[in-house]
């Protein structure tokens, strides 16, 4: 059983004594870890072995090469390869035959191996500054010591090139420190600071210095690796890094040989211009090292002879070439900050969304689950057989219980009598009354107590049709919340689907806006542009508040709309203030379409307040509300019911409720508020300003009119008052908008007031073809006055009724 627990298949209690290594050898995943870790450090084993070599071949000024030293003591605060570090150092030294000077930088690699042993496990084991410190004095010590063996003495000479080398040692094993952290943990590395980037450049320089003069084809293998070091550098880096890699590896490669300041600069300039053109591609960027390199030659010498050979560039172009993108985007990841934050940014962000998607998901359900709760409680609740059944129980204890009868009329011929009670109460519900010679049958013979049982029927039955009422009203609520909860989960619903959207962040836009910005004089901390999966742009600007000048409007909103090439335009709340003096501006992409609204109103006669009421409104989403209500009759208990519907409508339409449930909730809300009856009509428009389409929704009103360039379209609706029915079935009428329509709504007291019948929309019709404004106020004062100059038959009816004009202009703004 042992065995078998340790198979591919065993037990969990087996698979939990591998993984805590009771057994190494057990599962396939145990061996795959093992080879893994081996073969990483066969790794960095070979990167130690062939760095130490070459650091040990690198030399400057003839004899000095401080530069092993350095790198074997930032391998000791590593604790892993000192035995072969040391023979590999040992090794580059001999293969380039420095003579005597090799003892000097054994003995000092010697001292300092024993001296780290001695104060390793102490807290200055830890410290960089005492390695780095113990390796230059240790270095200088040796060096005056053998200096002073050597004939001829120490001269002051040999005093200030023993500062400088322990100088050198010093700095470098600081270098080489970031360099070994950098390499060797590279799984745990996302992004290399500054510090990191120019060692690992010094590192790299040293490590081609250190491979001398092998020429191969009159090709030059350290100029050819320096060379495409660069490229790289410039490539990944762009033009600081590209320029940084080219001085720094035009110094090491001069002061390993001949010192050529004119190597450096041009090494730099090249590196820098190359830089300038990595986002042409890697062809691109080994073409401009190349000529920027024979300008720099033409400009420095006034000769056709390069510098730097065209060969040996051209070489490395062609390595860089090969080298697969994907590597090189690896090893960018590591030096673009701004790459890492917009990864990081983009993981989050579906992370989030994920997750809130998901939780408004299960809301959603729940509220669906609810409003069917709800519903299926309304179906239960309707009035059955059981109801009658327990009214005849009331009745017959109340009257027969006590009678001799009893045993013969509700037990012996109880079908008969349960049958000639149904119909008493049948008749007294048709008809309101109820008197003995209405009954039949043979309860009507043999019954010794018909008064009392008729008083008693009218007595419970009152009291059934009390129940009966409030039961239809608690059903009523019991529907309304069921159609609310079902609009609520739509609403939640909706916002999960927006939310589950593919934000992508444009990062080049960023740098545009911010960069015309600031050749506009505008300093700005922050430039946050995102694309929105229907493909429109939001910019989200952090600056300097600027003292309500509104440059806002001023200045940026031009300058973003040029940059990135859509007319943009603030948000309902463009403006946010920020704490310590900044400022947040909101740019959204513009709509394609504007509106102006006008009104005109006039209250009845007979009361003097108007009971019509309106709202035009911005919603979410580039839609816009044009609403109408005429509440029934006039006076203010009118106005109170189209107040009512008014308000109830910009509630539910702002919150995101579908038109179908936002009529319904209403219709259902006025049903429940009064035991009057009470009714309004509801016109409703539902404009989309960005593609340009318009929603018609009547429910009891009348025509509405749309003024186009050459003629007068009417739109038109059949519904009943909300407020009536149980149930309303709204119908929309789509349309599509043009440039400069202008859309007329009004209530139905504006034709009633024009006496002209079924001539009345034709009439109006003409009436708004015949003003030529794009003023709509103008157009509604027009169809005012055009009203109220008619002439009626009984002028003490005339405007009895209250009107209400309500005239939308849509145009297209110039960009």
């Amino acid at each position: 059983m042992e065995k078998q627990g340790y198979s591919y298949y065993g037990t969990i209690a087996a698979a939990d004594r591998v993984t805590s290594g009771l057994n190494r050898k057990s599962t396939p995943g145990t061996r795959y870890t093992g080879t893994k870790k081996k073969y990483g450090y066969i790794l960095s084993t070979v990167f130690i072995v062939l760095s130490c070599f070459f650091m040990g071949r690198a030399f400057i000024l003839e004899n000095i090469a401080p530069f092993c030293l350095a790198f074997y003591s930032a391998i000791l605060s590593r604790q892993r390869g000192r035995l072969v570090a040391f023979v590999s150092v040992l090794g580059g030294m001999l293969s380039v035959s420095i003579g005597g000077f090799i003892f000097k930088y054994a003995l000092a690699m010697g001292f300092l191996f024993l001296i780290y042993n001695l104060v390793e496990k102490t807290r200055l084991g830890n410290s960089k500054f005492f390695l780095a410190f113990m390796t230059a004095s240790i270095l200088s010590l040796i060096s005056l010591v053998y200096k002073a063996i050597i004939p001829g003495g120490i001269l002051f000479y040999d005093y200030m090139l023993t500062a400088f080398e322990a100088a050198i040692v010093f700095a470098l094993v600081y270098v080489f420190d970031n360099v070994l952290s950098a390499v060797l943990d590279v799984k745990k590395r996302r992004i290399l600071s500054n510090e990191e980037l120019i060692s690992i450049g010094i590192f790299a320089a040293l490590i081609i210095a250190g491979m001398w003069e092998v020429v191969t084809f009159n090709l030059s293998l350290r100029n050819i690796l320096s060379i495409l070091f660069i490229i790289i550098a410039a490539h990944i880096g762009g033009v600081g890094l590209g320029a940084a890699m080219g001085i720094l590896m035009g110094l090491v490669l001069s002061m390993a040989a001949q010192p050529d300041p004119i190597l450096i600069a041009v090494l730099g300039v090249c590196g820098l211009i190359a830089g300038t053109f990595r986002e042409m591609g890697k062809i691109f960027t080994g073409l401009t090292f190349l000529l920027a390199n024979a300008l720099m030659s033409f400009y420095i010498s006034s000769s056709t002879v390069t510098i730097v050979s065209f060969r040996e560039i051209l070489a490395s172009s062609i390595l860089l070439v090969l080298i697969p993108q994907k590597a090189l985007s690896h090893l960018r990841q590591f030096l673009d900050y701004s790459l890492m934050r917009f990864r990081e940014q983009n993981f989050y962000i579906n992370k989030m969304q994920e997750l809130t998607v998901g939780r408004l998901g299960e809301f959603s359900r729940v509220f669906k689950e609810l409003s069917a709760a709800f519903g299926n409680i309304s179906q239960k609740a309707r009035t059955g057989q059981d109801d009658i059944a327990k009214l005849f129980d009331i009745i017959s204890s109340q009257v027969c219980h006590s009678c001799a009868l009893y045993s013969s009329c509700w037990e012996r011929d109880f079908c008969s009598t349960y049958k000639e009670m149904f119909d008493m109460v049948t008749i007294l519900e048709s008809e309101g009354v109820l008197e003995k010679k209405d009954i039949k049958g043979q309860l009507a013979n043999k019954c010794i107590n018909m008064d009392k049982l008729l008083e008693s029927i009218y007595q419970v039955y009152g009291i059934y049709k009390s129940n009966l009422k409030w039961k239809s009203k608690i059903e009523e609520c019991r529907q309304l919340v069921a159609q609310q909860l079902e609009g609520v989960s739509t609403v939640v619903e909706q916002l999960a689907r927006e939310l589950d959207i593919s934000i992508e962040f444009k990062k080049d836009l960023e740098e545009a806006v911010t960069i015309e910005l600031d050749k506009a004089g505008i300093r700005v901390k922050e430039v946050l542009v995102i694309q929105k999966s229907n493909g429109s742009m939001e910019v989200n600007i952090r600056k300097d508040s600027c003292s309500g000048r509104r440059d806002c409007t001023r200045k940026i909103q031009k300058i973003v709309s040029r940059t990135i090439g859509r007319r943009m335009t603030p948000s309902q709340t463009p403006c946010t203030a920020l704490s310590k003096g900044e400022c947040m501006l909101n740019l959204v992409e513009a709509k394609e379409f504007q509106v102006s609204t006008g009104i005109a109103r006039k209250a009845g006669q007979s009361s003097g307040i108007c009971g019509d009421s309106y709202s035009f409104n911005p919603l979410a989403d580039g839609k816009y509300m044009l609403a109408l209500s005429d509440g029934m009759g006039i006076g203010s208990k009118a106005a109170d019911e189209s107040r009512a519907v008014i308000s109830l409508l910009e509630n539910f339409l702002e919150a995101g409720f579908d038109m179908d449930t936002t009529i319904r909730s209403i219709n259902s809300t006025l049903l429940l508020r009064s035991q009057d009856e009470i009714f309004a009509t509801v016109d409703l428009c539902l404009l989309d300003l960005i593609s340009g389409n318009a929603d018609f929704v009547k429910i009891g009103a009348v025509s509405t009119f749309i003024k186009r360039k050459d003629y007068v379209e009417v739109v038109k609706a059949s519904s009943l008052p909300i407020g009536i029915l149980d149930n309303v079935q709204p119908e929309a009428v789509s349309l599509k908008l043009r440039d400069e329509d202008m859309i007329i709504m009004i209530t139905d007291g504006v034709l009633d007031n024009t006496a002209k019948g079924k001539e009345a929309e034709r009439w109006l019709a003409g009436i708004i073809d015949s003003l030529d404004t794009r003023n709509p106020q103008e157009m509604a004062d027009y169809i005012m006055e055009s009203v109220l100059k008619m002439e009626t038959g009984d002028r003490s009816k005339a405007f009895g009724d209250d009107m209400t004009i309500m005239a939308t202009r849509v145009w297209k703004p110039i960009i």
